[in-house]
């Protein structure tokens, strides 16, 4: 699942020097992120005080931008609750607001295990101070600015050694630093020095996957940000690619896609994860659809099944892209109570799609439109904008979707 609905744009991070949220901030700002609008919204939310901008800088010859904030000094330890409180008051698009919310909170449950406390009760130290928070709001509203739908990381190096923190010294990774990363990929880097702080960790922990073998894109644009520190023996830069995903290679005969053309059906290799169980609660299965579809399943089906000893039963199947697999094949293990999966890799031909908007009587409607092979194009209204128009209006879901087919079909008669 995108990371932002319909944003299909890659991000690639690479770190060999590392990751702090300053340096991701900067990189964002590097690709085309306005910095104003941030610092607007700040202000919006009775900020006061606080100027952000970013700077030229040079990285062994390299160069980069480093972002520059002036915060006001004496902030107070903050809470989830005030981090959150802060978030409704920036007035950010909705699914910005959403995944800034998701990273405070991911901070607050790791906090929380490491500490041994509940989320309602942790201080955030380092990562509650202004600075590090304009840091979480922007990585959120960067990523949905730049139309951000997936974050592969590529290379990420963490130092070692120990860091002084607000709880004595402890050793790198801190902590929480460490708890953040589980899951992604890491190397050492040699250097005794904090490479990846609490805020670069959490960014990557909410947003990123590690890059599958095989991944094909094609790059737009680079930026890189700057850490402020000089390393000895490598450029303090954090590089981010935009990039746009190419379609998953033909299947290994090379058979044209049939239909022929550019709206041809695209071949795809999916892969298809099955199990089955007679022992879980059937409660857990709406909760589980829910998190499958989160982490990237392209489709969730439930089966009724008659299993061995006379038991009622349900099979569970997953479709999903290859590289979302592993993180569900995961999910499967830890939400159900299945012992094993059934894995197989399918072809798939999938019609081309683009999204549109039309205009009815009642209100904006996003439409789907697949194009068919021949150059024919079919649009279906998407449920959710008819439902809330629907109620808005006090009219029937029916009479929203007519509508909008309707202004659909005289679109293209005008083309």
């Amino acid at each position: 699942m995108p990371l932002f609905a319909d944003a299909r744009t890659l991000l690639l991070v690479d770190a060999p020097a590392g990751i702090a949220g300053d340096m991701f901030l900067a990189a964002l700002a590097d690709l085309g992120f306005d910095l104003d609008e941030l610092a607007g919204a700040f202000a919006a939310a009775g900020v006061e005080g606080l100027r952000l901008g970013s700077e030229e800088a040079q990285a062994r010859g390299l160069r980069g931008r480093r972002l520059l904030v002036d915060a006001p000094g004496g902030q107070p330890a903050r809470r989830l609750a005030d981090c959150l409180d802060l978030v409704a008051r920036l007035g950010l698009p909705a699914p910005a607001a959403d995944l800034a919310g998701r990273l405070f909170r991911r901070l607050a449950a790791v906090e929380a295990r490491a500490h041994g406390t509940d989320v309602e009760s942790v201080h955030f130290h380092e990562v509650g101070a202004l600075d590090s928070l304009v840091d979480i709001v922007g990585a959120a509203l960067g990523l949905y600015r730049l139309g951000v739908g997936a974050v592969y990381v590529r290379d990420l190096a963490v130092g070692r050694g120990t860091t002084s923190m607000a709880h004595g010294s402890l050793p790198l990774p801190a902590p929480a630093t460490l708890a953040l990363l589980e899951g992604l990929p890491v190397r050492e880097s040699g250097l005794d020095s904090e490479l990846v702080t609490p805020t670069g960790a959490l960014i990557l922990a909410e947003t990123a996957r590690p890059a599958p073998a095989g991944l094909a894109w094609r790059p737009l644009r680079t930026g890189y940000g700057a850490g402020t520190r000089t390393l000895p023996d490598r450029p303090n830069l954090l590089r981010l690619t935009l990039a746009e995903p190419l379609p998953v290679p033909a299947p290994p005969d090379g058979a044209p896609a049939p239909g022929g053309g550019p709206a041809a059906p695209r071949h795809a290799l999916i892969s298809v994860l099955r199990c089955t169980v007679d022992d879980m609660n059937p409660e857990r299965c709406g909760y589980l659809m829910e998190r499958l579809f989160d982490a990237g399943a392209r489709d969730v089906r439930y089966r009724p099944l008659q299993m061995k000893k006379n038991r009622p039963g349900l099979e569970i199947e997953v479709l999903a892209y290859e590289e979302e697999a592993l993180a569900l094949t995961e999910l499967l293990f830890a939400e159900t109570s299945t012992l094993g999966l059934r894995v197989a890799r399918e072809e798939r031909l999938e019609l081309q799609r683009e999204r549109a908007e039309v205009a009815t009587p009642y209100g904006v409607v996003a439409v789907k439109v697949a194009l068919l092979p021949g150059g024919r194009r079919r649009a279906a209204p998407e449920y959710e904008d008819c439902a809330r128009l629907a109620r808005e209006h006090g009219i029937p879901l029916a009479e929203v979707e007519e509508a909008a087919r309707a202004a659909w079909r005289e679109r293209e008669a005008a083309r």
